[in-house]
């Protein structure tokens, strides 16, 4: 939680077009219906293509060696989600969700039940 709580408040803005053929978009695939703030963790070689907010969110990112982690905070309650370039989300093997708020905008107890969809 540490992470989460100490980020929310640094994020910064961001939005792009809609999905184009060199974009790969992940979102959150929640047990709970619409959420607001989800941190998720991406691994895999060469993630080096900065992810980028969907319209009517801000996301804020960092990484170490062969991981990257994205927090990405919605305006309004509904899918939480991001792009990343095509080439460099190929390169993802593994894609889980660490925390998650709800439209409330408190944390979460667990992320039981919690998915990525990626989407092509």
């Amino acid at each position: 939680m540490t992470v989460f709580l100490a980020a929310h408040p640094l994020v910064a803005c961001g939005a792009f077009e809609p999905v184009a053929e060199d974009q790969v978009e992940f979102r959150l695939v929640s047990p709970r219906g619409a959420e607001r703030t989800a941190l998720f963790e991406l691994v895999g070689r060469g993630l080096e293509g900065a992810p980028r907010a969907a319209d009517g969110s801000t996301l804020i990112s960092a990484s170490s060696a062969d991981t990257l982690w994205v927090l990405v905070a919605m305006d309004a309650s509904g899918v939480v989600r991001f792009r990343m370039p095509a080439g460099t989300a190929g390169s993802v093997s593994t894609s889980r969700v660490l925390e998650v708020a709800g439209p409330d905008d408190r944390p979460r107890t667990a992320t039981d039940g919690y998915g990525v969809e990626v989407v092509r």
